[in-house]
C-alpha cells in the first residue's frame, strides 16, 4: 500500500466517526479487522464491529 492509499483510509476511517457513518467505516474494514480501545477491549470481526459502531 501506497502512503497516498494509507492516509485515504485513515481520513476515512476518521470521517466515519465523525458523521457517524457505518457504510463509511465498514467499507475500510477487513473482514477479519481488529480494534482494540483505549480502554482495553478488543472487537473483532464485520460484525463484532457493526454492533459496537
Amino acid at each position: 500500500m501506497n502512503r497516498d492509499k494509507a492516509i485515504e483510509i485513515i481520513n476515512l476511517y476518521f470521517e466515519s466517526w465523525m458523521e457517524k457513518d457505518f457504510h463509511k467505516f465498514i467499507k475500510v474494514m477487513h473482514n477479519e479487522a481488529i480494534v482494540r480501545e483505549c480502554t482495553g477491549a478488543v472487537i473483532a470481526g464485520k460484525d463484532e464491529l457493526r454492533r459496537w459502531f
